[in-house]
């Protein structure tokens, strides 16, 4: 049976599907909030579970993905490399990254990747009550 942490580690491994070898890291995918992300990355929250079957065997995990990407090189900058990611035709596609194995190598029996929930300023690892990033929150559902 799928757990929530299982299912979190998968989700981690086809976000890092966006990283070519050889190449500046795309997105930093964490499975875990560490409190020291390094952007452009992406942090994956269980958000809610519930049973599907009456004999338990089924459940929808929903799950979202927090995108950030960082304000230093500017407004413009970060907004075009939030596009790439939360555009779902875009070559750095959060959605086509994760769809791409639609049952997480075998973790779950299906998924469905949402558009996006929230595009806005934050902040990322600090306490300044400054933004510093983007971002991003993306809705996926999972069920197992």
């Amino acid at each position: 049976m799928a757990n929530v942490s299982g299912i979190r580690d998968q989700i981690q491994t086809r976000l890092d599907t966006l990283n070519t070898d050889g190449q500046a890291k795309v997105l930093r995918p964490y499975d875990v909030a560490t409190g020291k992300e390094r952007m452009p990355c992406s942090i994956v929250f269980p958000a809610r579970l519930e049973r599907i079957t009456s004999g338990g065997a089924t459940y929808k995990y929903d799950f979202t993905i927090e995108v950030y990407v960082s304000l230093k090189q500017g407004l413009a900058r970060a907004q075009d490399e939030m596009d790439a990611f939360v555009d779902p035709t875009a070559t750095n596609s959060i959605r086509a990254a994760i769809e791409g194995d639609d049952t997480l190598a075998g973790t779950v029996d299906d998924l469905a990747v949402g558009g996006f929930t929230t595009y806005q300023f934050a902040e990322l690892n600090g306490n300044t009550g400054k933004p510093n990033s983007l971002v991003a929150r993306i809705p996926l559902e999972v069920w197992a």
